[in-house]
């Protein structure tokens, strides 16, 4: 199948989309094709529907150019955002704000109001290639839109859902007869891109002990873990396992004396060998004023396992669910604001706390 998005920018100069993001996912395809933004609603209205999209990606800022009136657009991408979403019923589309690195805080700020699925910024090439993202989230609006009945297996891959975890699957049935957009979001913001149920990589690679950047079998590990890997919607674009899964495997399989949770870096590791005959994975070790190797998160600030007794929790968290778990930064990363934009804040919860390790740590360098 072909996913088609339409992508809105006021620069006549503006890289062709269609080359950015066009790419094949096995049978599937992504399309992108670029267009002008137009000076009436009503004629980007009739660009809209002249085509079958199933997407759409839009500039924040339709009126930077300095263009003739009767070529000015006098809407933003936000509007036509707000536009798409009233139709969202009978029109569900994913709507992707790309846009130039200025502008991202402006999403974050607005995250909340559901105008836009993500953010992509315009300098995204130092990065990574974003098309599986807008492939997998096209794909996802689709089958959820498509649902009738089967809806665990369908949405997840997997039967009674219920069991794994009974709120956000009772969460979920109360939001089932909402517009597509805010099942959508509600999925990929709060169960895909949160720690708890589902895990990513890096939170992965902590939990089993190991390094994974300084571990050339860390592939083979993955390999060997397919069975817990998550394969529903959105899993093309975010990768995650599930954690049930992997607590089950190294209760049952691996069969350690101890609980994942309460085993040491040194001997996750050293059992995953024995069991999976890998030999090049290598202990994470703490960072540096951490003590701990149990390690059961990552430091938002360096990206690295840590055991939330060595971090600080970090702010804005004070509404999570109850699937969700705690995201911390280390204390070398808040003290030395280490990646601070990815974290924003320490929570006011450990300010008294981190005060005293600030002061500690001020001293001790005296």
């Amino acid at each position: 199948m072909e996913y088609k998005y339409l992508y809105i920018d006021d620069d006549p100069n503006a890289e062709d989309a269609e080359s950015l993001f066009t790419e094949k996912f096995g049978e599937d395809s992504l399309v992108t094709k670029f267009s002008k933004s137009i000076a009436g609603w009503e004629k980007q209205q009739e660009k809209l529907d002249k085509e079958t999209y199933n997407g759409i990606m839009v500039d924040l800022n339709l009126n930077d150019q300095r263009l003739p009136t009767d070529d000015q657009a006098k809407y933003s991408g936000t509007e036509i955002a707000q536009r798409l979403r009233t139709k969202s019923i009978t029109n569900a589309w994913p709507v992707v704000l790309y846009s130039a690195n200025d502008k991202i805080d402006f999403w974050t700020e607005n995250k909340k109001s559901g105008l836009f699925d993500i953010c992509i910024s315009k300098d995204w090439k130092k990065k990574k290639s974003y098309a599986v993202n807008l492939y997998s989230l096209a794909k996802a609006y689709k089958i959820i839109q498509s649902i009738t009945t089967n809806y665990d297996n369908q949405l997840f891959g997997i039967n009674n859902l219920e069991k794994i975890n009974k709120p956000f699957s009772n969460y979920l049935k109360k939001i089932s007869s909402n517009p597509t957009y805010i099942i959508a979001q509600f999925i990929l913001n709060e169960f895909i891109c949160k720690q708890g149920i589902l895990i990513d990589e890096e939170v992965l690679a902590a939990r089993l002990g190991i390094d994974k950047e300084a571990s050339s079998d860390w592939n083979l590990v993955l390999g060997n873990l397919d069975f817990a890997k998550y394969k529903g919607v959105f899993n093309e674009g975010w990768p995650r396992w599930w954690m049930y899964k992997i607590e089950e495997w190294w209760n049952e399989e691996i069969n350690c004396e101890d609980y994942l949770i309460s085993t040491p870096a040194e001997e996750r590791v050293k059992v995953i060998k024995e069991k999976l005959k890998v030999d090049n994975i290598t202990p994470a070790t703490p960072l540096p004023k951490a003590e701990s190797d149990l390690f059961w998160t990552i430091c938002k600030g360096f990206h690295k396992p840590l055991d939330p007794v060595d971090g600080l929790a970090i702010q804005g968290q004070e509404n999570l669910f109850s699937w969700q778990e705690t995201e911390y930064v280390s204390i070398e990363a808040a003290l030395n604001k280490k990646n601070k934009k990815e974290w924003k804040a320490i929570a006011d919860i450990e300010q008294y706390h981190f005060k005293k390790i600030e002061k500690f740590y001020g001293e001790e360098e005296k």
